[in-house]
């Protein structure tokens, strides 16, 4: 069957009033709906393993392999209400926005499981998974009569959904003779399974600056505090049939074999096919969180050039589960999991190195953090059906600790001309990666290392093509262009664990590559606005260096993503006296590249982790105005 075409429209207004001498009200409306379809074919997830038993042996060998065709269909709608009052000392703003999320998932494979028991099948995925979010947002900032003092605040709670509503993965072996059959082995049963997450978040926070001067000249002093509590409740059901006293149920091509008398289990046979319950304790979880914070910052001027920004937030975090694992030897009633306050500085110096004030010269020091998520901070074990991967939490990981320095030369020029070069260097303390494990490459967890550096340079540009022929100048171009270099010191564990699968020739050095950083990102981009004739266009051009997306261990080797060389087009008309009509032409991956990521081990052939086939894609939208 051919899926629908994908399309989207939308629907905003807004207007203002005065009321009275002094205020007006305003109020603003939108609400979008959008469908998109994605087809890939041929694509894959698979495991991959070095042989255990001979160094000398490079190439890697299967686990498990699976390659089909993965169909989705998602549909997002959108609503967004908001009110305004404005008076002569007061802004005040209510916002609701609530976004509809449905996920339709279709999929067929060809599996092979072949390092441990060579058993091939054939697997179908039905899945629907609807997600929503609902927020609120009162805000308002109040100043005095010479706005010399402002003061900012916002209440906001936020109710996040998400359901996997019926989830069914159908698994069936394919016997010596060719027939499709339900048996005990690496397959697994067909299943269905139920999964539910709601996370409530209360957020509040209050802002206030005050302008005066300091050493006789302009000064800004800012401070203020937030609170924030976040609860999530996850649980998951599933079933599956379960084949007893028999080696396997023969299906022969119509799943109603499943019903017949001689292959249902009953008391008196214990013999069959079953349905069981299979409720996972480590599975259904409670957590909170709550993050108090308060800071307070000094803007002034040292020099008539130089200009400093010197801060220090303090947070404190703390972390709560309720929980336990399937054998029941850990249970968790509101522990808490982490616990830590911390400072946070930060130092900004600005230097003007002309009179004008368009060139600057930027040092920079900041200390930050990155905190696990309630997923990563947990016991559960999650399994995703349409990979075959399983995400393990991590109750004992800790947050990161990042050291971050700065130094930025900018230049700006007319008509938004801008150039910039920047050099970073960043330390960071308990950095949280993605690990496989070792038995099975299918599981994850997400794990600290002792220490980490990040380093490199970044270029930005944007540059009007006027100043190389007159005739050029609705034309301009934009880069930016990063080079990074990121180095972790291995644990003794993981770097004795990867000597131990070492092949012949091969000297694994203890440093290597942060997971998740690139080495290099790429945009560049030239666009064309036309001045008179309503015309606009762009091509942009985007890519990121080859990145450890997997830590390996001991036999199982790292996986690296392949860059993604994205190349998009898109060119518009503005109609009408009032130019109030809008055509839009788009073309995306007009490359037509692949997203891939494989497995890399020394002197062996790549293998593919995974792979999808985004195909290229061409829109057309019109929007009017009135």
């Amino acid at each position: 069957d051919q899926s629908f075409m994908n399309f989207n429209f939308g629907l905003s207004t807004g207007n203002q009033f005065t009321l009275g001498e002094e205020s007006r009200l305003g109020y603003l409306a939108a609400v979008s709906y959008r469908s998109t379809t994605e087809f890939f074919e041929d694509a894959e997830n698979n495991f991959w393993f070095k042989n255990r038993a001979d160094a000398s042996i490079f190439e890697l060998e299967p686990d498990r392999l699976q390659s089909g065709d993965i169909a989705k269909n998602n549909v997002l709608i959108s609503g967004l209400a908001g009110l305004a009052l404005k008076t002569k000392k007061s802004k005040y703003r209510l916002n609701f926005l609530h976004i509809q999320n449905g996920e339709h998932t279709n999929a067929f494979f060809n599996v092979a499981s072949l390092l441990f028991d060579d058993v091939r099948g054939v697997r179908d995925n039905i899945e629907y998974t609807q997600r929503s979010i609902t927020n609120a947002q009162l805000s308002g900032k109040h100043t005095n009569e010479d706005a010399s003092l402002t003061i900012d605040w916002t209440l906001s709670p936020t109710l996040s959904l998400i359901d996997d509503k019926d989830v069914r993965f159908t698994s069936f072996e394919i016997s010596d003779t060719g027939e499709l059959i339900i048996r005990a082995s690496s397959f697994g049963p067909p299943t269905r399974i139920w999964r539910s997450l709601e996370e409530i978040n209360l957020s509040g926070r209050a802002d206030i600056a005050k302008k005066h001067t300091l050493f006789g000249k302009a000064a800004k002093l800012q401070f203020g505090g937030a609170f924030t509590r976040k609860d999530r409740e996850f649980g998951i059901d599933q079933y599956f049939l379960n084949v007893r006293g028999v080696p396997s149920v023969p299906i022969n091509g119509n799943p109603d074999n499943l019903l017949l008398p001689q292959n249902i289990w009953t008391p008196q046979t214990d013999n069959g096919v079953h349905l069981v319950g299979n409720f996972e304790p480590t599975n259904s979880f409670e957590s909170y969180s709550t993050l108090a914070a308060g800071y307070i910052s000094e803007e002034f001027q040292i020099t008539q050039r130089l200009k400093s920004i010197l801060g220090v937030r303090f947070e404190k975090f703390d972390l709560f589960y309720t929980g336990q694992n399937n054998q029941g030897t850990v249970v968790l009633d509101e522990e808490k999991i982490i616990d830590v306050a911390d400072f946070f500085p930060s130092a900004n110096l600005i230097y003007d190195l002309n009179e004008s004030g368009d060139t600057k010269l930027r040092a920079s020091y900041s200390r930050t953090t990155a905190r696990p998520s309630f997923k990563e901070a947990s016991i559960a074990e999650i399994f995703d059906p349409l990979t075959g991967r399983i995400f393990i939490g991590n109750i004992d990981v800790n947050p990161t600790y990042i050291n971050n320095y700065d130094l930025r030369f900018e230049r700006y020029g007319e008509n938004a001309q801008f150039f910039a070069v920047s050099g970073f260097y960043k330390t960071f303390k308990d950095p949280i990666e993605l690990v496989a494990f070792e038995q099975a490459p299918n599981n994850f967890q997400p794990r600290n290392v002792d220490e980490a550096t990040v380093y490199g340079v970044e270029l930005e540009a944007r540059q009007g093509l006027g100043v190389v022929d007159a005739g050029l100048s609705e034309f301009s171009v934009n880069a930016n262009v990063s080079l990074i270099k990121s180095e972790v010191t291995m644990s003794d564990v993981e770097f004795n664990s990867r000597k131990l699968a070492e092949r012949e020739g091969e000297n694994i050095d203890n440093i290597r590559e942060l997971q998740g950083q690139s080495p290099y990102l790429i945009n560049l981009g030239v666009t064309y606005t036309g001045q008179t004739n309503g015309w606009q266009a762009g091509m942009f051009y985007n890519v990121q260096g080859k990145t450890l997306e997997v830590v390996g261990i001991r036999a199982v080797p790292d996986v690296f993503t392949v860059p993604f060389h994205n190349l998009n087009f898109n060119v518009s008309k503005e109609f009408g006296k009032e130019r109030n009509s809008k055509v839009t032409l788009q073309f995306s991956n007009i490359l037509n590249d692949d997203i891939e990521s494989v497995y890399k081990s020394f002197r062996a052939e790549d293998q593919i982790y995974s792979f999808r086939r985004p195909g290229q894609e061409i829109s057309l939208g019109y929007s009017y105005s009135f």
